[in-house]
């Protein structure tokens, strides 16, 4: 069975940097972007890089725990330690082993997530919420897997807010609603390593617009979070499964929807029974339309008048298509194909040509011959 996930530095630096003072929290930003270079170089050059005074590092150690640099240094290099083969496809070719091996594994993928919630920030996520309480309007982007999440978002929140409520894109191409965003709009985008190029200009143009940018990512330094008010980590690549993890993001997603619901107090309430009714009224509606069509069907071995009453509707929807216009404009080609068809008997074609000449329409006079010619064989029969 496998040992519960540890929270790592880099971990414990994005779930602190909200709180930390802006300055800290830059020289945090820096630190989480370029880990490597701060396992490797010495705190003066990372300094000079960063623009930052040496000692902003010190202190940015000690807020998060640690008694200085290098403490944090060496935990930063002991969390770049290979301990798997690779970052997805790796992770279960060691564990194909045994009889219980596919049981073990689901065992660890279960651990693992359930290890993750917890490290999920609270807080965060009831201030995106007031923001999206607030929002005139809301958007919603994810993209490749992300797209479920998104696609769920937006579903909880349309229950109580239908007219508000869209996702990127569905009404047409992306820039269509990019050049709408609005201050005193929100947008979500969510997404994790590696990113989306839309992901990012969604992004970017709701920065931009002055609208408030909810981003649900993996990592401080994802280019989506760039900017954006409001940053909710998940962790995605702590599963020992062969795909990311994507139960941290589905945890804050519903997490948002709760909470924006609750802050709607009994408006919400309210607009979500009459979403809830609308529905059931439609669904009423439908089933009463299947079982109506059900029972209009008849077996195949009845009388012609059982069939030719079943199929009333069809004929009176092709009369009503054809009834508005003159005889000579009705059914130009069903005209020359009644006339030119091979009758049964003399007598069809009299009553085909007299029923032109009437001002018939051709559809009904084909199913009349087809319906007498039915009758005729079942009665021979």
């Amino acid at each position: 069975m496998a040992e519960p996930v540890k929270s790592s530095p880099l971990s414990e630096l994005r779930i602190a940097l909200p709180s930390l003072p802006l300055r800290l929290q830059e020289v945090g930003r820096f630190v989480a972007a370029n880990d490597y270079d701060a396992t490797t170089r010495s705190m003066r050059d990372l300094a000079a890089e960063a623009g930052a005074d040496p000692a902003a590092f010190t202190r940015l150690a000690k807020a998060i725990g640690y008694s200085g640099w290098d403490e944090l240094r060496a935990a930063l290099t002991e969390a770049r330690r290979p301990s798997q083969a690779a970052p997805f496809s790796g992770r279960t070719r060691g564990r194909r082993h045994g009889p219980n091996a596919d049981v073990t594994l689901v065992m660890d993928k279960l651990e693992a997530e359930a290890a993750g919630l917890p490290r999920i920030p609270a807080h965060p996520i009831a201030e995106a919420a007031r923001a999206l309480h607030d929002a005139k309007r809301i958007w919603i982007a994810g993209y490749r897997s992300c797209r479920s999440v998104a696609e769920l978002l937006n579903y909880e929140l349309r229950l109580f807010r239908p007219e508000q409520v869209q996702i990127v894109g569905t009404s047409g191409p992306d820039d269509l609603d990019l050049g709408a965003f609005r201050p005193g709009e929100a947008v979500i985008v969510i997404g994790f390593l590696p990113y989306t190029h839309a992901s990012v200009r969604v992004a970017q143009a709701a920065h931009h617009s002055g609208a408030t940018l909810i981003a649900i990512a993996d990592s401080l330094s994802a280019p989506m979070a760039e900017g954006a008010d409001h940053v909710l980590l998940f962790e995605a690549a702590s599963s020992p499964g062969f795909f990311p993890s994507l139960t941290g993001a589905i945890a804050i997603a519903q997490s948002l929807a709760a909470v924006t619901f609750s802050l709607g107090g009994a408006a919400a309430k309210k607009a979500s029974g009459k979403y809830r009714g609308a529905a059931q009224r439609c669904l009423n509606l439908r089933l009463g339309e299947r079982l109506t069509h059900e029972h209009s069907q008849q077996p195949r071995a009845a009388s012609f008048a059982a069939r030719n009453a079943a199929q009333g509707d069809r004929r009176r929807g092709r009369l009503s298509v054809c009834g508005g216009r003159p005889p000579r404009d009705r059914c130009l080609g069903r005209r020359g194909g009644l006339l030119s068809r091979p009758p049964a008997s003399p007598r069809d074609r009299g009553d085909g040509q007299a029923g032109l000449d009437a001002g018939l329409c051709p559809h009904f006079l084909l199913l009349f011959r087809a319906g007498r010619s039915a009758g005729r064989a079942a009665g021979r029969a």
